[in-house]
């Protein structure tokens, strides 16, 4: 019994560890909450060896390829001066990224893009890598991902310089250590411990 009591209390806790993913859709523009900065940087084809430097924070809106997406952020072509990669960094480690990359634009079918997710440490150290190749379609969805437990930064790059380019659906998950139990959780651990209490001292009774 005591073993089964304490596997149940475990539960109990570790049920205080799950999170629930948060999003920006870029609806409106930027719509960015708070513990996140979003900043351009010069795009490079592939994986990043370090933190990238930032040149600059004020970003451009365009159109979302992704149906009813509204708006996204414009990484290159009509209206950004330059071929930007994104960089989204976190006041608090997270252990899970996605992101849509979006490609209005062109018409060669072997335009099939790709999209490099490099993730860092707070100390910038790289932790992570992914990749994800695109079917060519007009437009261009390419849905991707990357998850560490201690992620601070996520650098998104692509290697297109045909139409335009943009990412839109950003979403991750606070890393374990990072997790802030809603109310409801912590009523379902008292009530689960307040249950613990109750059947040990109905063994101790009998």
């Amino acid at each position: 019994m005591r073993h089964r009591l304490s596997a149940l209390a475990a539960a109990l806790v570790l049920s205080t560890g799950t999170a629930s993913a948060q999003t920006i859709t870029f609806d409106p523009f930027p719509s960015i909450p708070a513990g996140v900065t979003v900043s351009y940087f010069n795009n490079t084809f592939g994986f990043l060896g370090a933190l990238p430097t930032t040149v600059t924070d004020a970003l451009v809106s365009t159109s979302s390829a992704i149906p009813g997406g509204g708006e996204a952020l414009l990484l290159f072509g009509s209206g950004v001066n330059g071929n930007y990669g994104a960089l989204f960094s976190f006041s608090a480690p997270i252990s899970f990224f996605s992101a849509v990359g979006n490609d209005f634009g062109g018409t060669n079918p072997t335009d099939n893009e790709r999209i490099y997710f490099t993730a860092f440490n707070s100390a910038g150290n790289v932790v992570a890598t992914s990749i994800f190749q695109a079917v060519y379609a007009n437009p261009n969805l390419n849905p991707g991902s990357i998850s560490n437990p201690s992620i601070s930064h996520v650098a998104f790059t692509f290697d297109t310089d045909l139409g335009y380019y943009s990412v839109d659906d950003i979403a991750w998950r606070p890393g374990v250590n990072n997790i802030v139990p809603e109310p409801g959780t912590y009523a379902l651990l008292a009530t689960g411990l307040l249950a613990v209490g109750v059947m040990a001292r109905r063994r101790r009774n009998a």
